[in-house]
């Protein structure tokens, strides 16, 4: 299935979560704020939101500084 991840195009399984696509770019879920088609998506939901052909992700890192 076709996504886009930071504006690129992107092959993810059918069925795929948006846990599953950090885990496959190797991020850190809890340092992550995701947009799904410009919209927020809640970090406790992640792994029960299922991915539809053309979606487009937003990752956010989250740092802190001083």
């Amino acid at each position: 299935m076709e996504i886009f991840v930071q504006g690129e195009r992107r092959i993810v399984p059918e069925n795929c979560t948006v846990e599953m696509v950090l885990n496959l770019l190797e991020l850190v879920p809890s340092m992550c704020l995701v947009e799904i088609n410009g919209e927020v998506s809640p970090r406790n939901e992640w792994s029960r939101v299922f991915l539809k052909e053309g979606d487009r992700l937003e990752i956010f890192r989250v740092t802190a500084g001083g």
